[in-house]
């Protein structure tokens, strides 16, 4: 049996990319070889409840420190999966440095670059790992490139459950799609300018974070009738509204490999995103565009919206390709890893 702790939630409604990937990862994972620990605030998706030998520890408002603090002392696992950069590992890597029976696997899903050398968490997270996992070839080449390091990568697969292509022809809501955080790296504000310039097409945002004031200030000033801030959404809500879109715009620069467009090829949509964060979800002028210039980016959005006929044959490419992120798959091979880590 081999015991496993990871820092994710096991919550239904928790959106977050690292435990989506976490949840989607222990639902595959056979009860008779794998025990999993986890956190979970309120409602645990029910895939995860009903799987067997999981074992959660509630999330409180207060105490958390302390009772992750002693069930580590008291509890031992082969493996600590997926650990994110806060004080929880900052306390682990500590205990963990007297008993150094714990085997830390690190799924890394944002590219590195010779800043991150002056992150002292992070690094102190890629020395202490056994074995680094990048979530795409290219984040694994800038943790070589940066720190010397090489790792293998696994893709993380879709959840076909809520993201997949419609089986009618559906009206659309949406002209132009963009989901993620709404923060700085992400650069939200280049979807509010395209709104702006191109005010005959519907725009939706989905999510939220740090720069949501500043982007309905944005709107409002400037009277954007054509944009709506949507907020956070269910994937299940979230799916129904790409396949109610048209096209994907994610105008990102510092990226992993974005769950988001994997889950927008899925449900049928041709992609726009930068050259620079080499998502291997879209393929250049096959299912979408990769630019590298944003001088570029109303040239493409106008294209794909204008042009039906490119548009479905994109939309074609993109739910065949993404039949190559397959979640079976994406855990065996995480299988193989911790099998080989503990053996």
């Amino acid at each position: 049996m081999i015991k496993i702790f990871t820092p994710s939630f096991a919550d239904e409604n928790n959106i977050n990319a690292q435990n989506l990937t976490v949840k989607q990862i222990v639902r595959r994972l056979d009860p008779d070889y794998f025990q999993v620990t986890m956190f979970y605030k309120n409602n645990i998706v029910d895939f995860i409840k009903n799987r067997g030998n999981t074992k959660f520890i509630k999330w409180s408002k207060h105490g958390n420190l302390i009772r992750f603090f002693l069930h580590h002392i008291f509890n031992k696992y082969d493996i600590y999966f997926y650990p994110r950069y806060t004080l929880l590992e900052n306390l682990f890597l500590i205990i963990n440095r007297f008993r150094k029976n714990t085997k830390i696997i690190t799924h890394l899903v944002h590219s590195v670059s010779e800043e991150s050398k002056n992150d002292i968490l992070l690094c102190k997270i890629l020395n202490s790992s056994t074995v680094i996992v990048g979530n795409s070839p290219y984040v694994s080449k800038t943790l070589y490139e940066n720190f010397n390091i090489k790792s293998k990568h696994i893709y993380n697969g879709i959840d076909k459950d809520h993201f997949f292509s419609a089986k009618k022809n559906l009206i659309k809501t949406y002209d132009v799609l963009y989901v993620g955080s709404l923060q700085e790296r992400k650069r939200p504000e280049l979807v509010i300018e395209a709104a702006d310039k191109l005010r005959n097409y519907k725009f939706g945002i989905v999510g939220d974070g740090p720069l949501k004031n500043v982007l309905s200030t944005k709107i409002k000033n400037k009277k954007i009738l054509n944009v709506e801030l949507l907020g956070t959404l269910s994937q299940k809500d979230l799916g129904n509204i790409m396949r109610r879109s048209k096209i994907f715009f994610f105008p990102s620069i510092n990226e992993g490999h974005p769950q988001s467009v994997g889950q927008a090829i899925a449900c049928g949509l041709p992609v726009i995103a930068m050259e620079k964060i080499k998502v291997d979800y879209v393929i250049n002028n096959e299912n979408g565009f990769l630019v590298e210039d944003d001088d570029d980016i109303i040239t493409m959005i106008s294209l794909l919206i204008n042009n039906k006929t490119l548009r479905t044959k994109m939309s074609k490419k993109s739910i065949a390709h993404s039949s190559n992120f397959n979640w079976d798959y994406s855990v065996s091979q995480w299988i193989d890893t911790f099998m080989e880590v503990v053996n």
